[in-house]
């Protein structure tokens, strides 16, 4: 079905689809709201595509700095005489990556990269994010809670989203 729909999706001049003429927003919502009354849960869901929204709001220090650095980082490759090339920040130090370590020549696509799951702001990140444990599962009646907020049955909670 989802391949069907993207035969008529407008693509750039490299064969790739422009994923602006999705209805994303709409395709999540559908399938969010199909998940939820499966399970018992009626919500009204509105989707919204943020785009002036978003861009309008005020970078965070951070923002400001990796895009500062980001910029030294090209102009400099520029300068001395460097192409080619997407600009990063790795390890706090900015490199130039060759187009062609970072496409995949066979598809001609970004190759996948992956996180780094030893690195200190991984953890950081990690430690911030609410997650569900195996600590979450000893107490029966918290289990039984978590079970009920999300329409679902102590055993299919307990399978989906359980210790493997």
């Amino acid at each position: 079905e989802e391949v069907a729909e993207l035969q008529d999706v407008d693509r750039d001049a490299q064969g790739n689809i422009r994923v602006a003429e999705i209805d994303l927003g709409r395709k999540v919502k559908s399938e969010v709201q199909l998940r939820l009354e499966r399970r018992g849960i009626k919500v009204t869901l509105v989707d919204k595509t943020i785009g002036y929204e978003l861009r309008c709001a005020p970078p965070i220090p951070f923002d400001a700095e990796y895009a500062r650095d980001l910029g030294y980082a090209a102009f400099k490759h520029l300068y001395h005489g460097g192409a080619g090339a997407l600009v990063t920040i790795q390890g706090g130090e900015s490199r130039a990556m060759p187009f062609d370590e970072v496409v995949d020549p066979s598809t001609g696509r970004g190759r996948q990269r992956f996180v780094d799951v030893d690195t200190e702001s991984y953890r950081v990140a990690r430690d911030y994010m609410v997650r569900i444990g195996e600590k979450d599962f000893r107490d029966e009646m918290w289990v039984a809670k978590l079970a009920e907020a999300g329409g679902l049955s102590v055993s299919e909670f307990v399978s989906r989203f359980g210790p493997k």
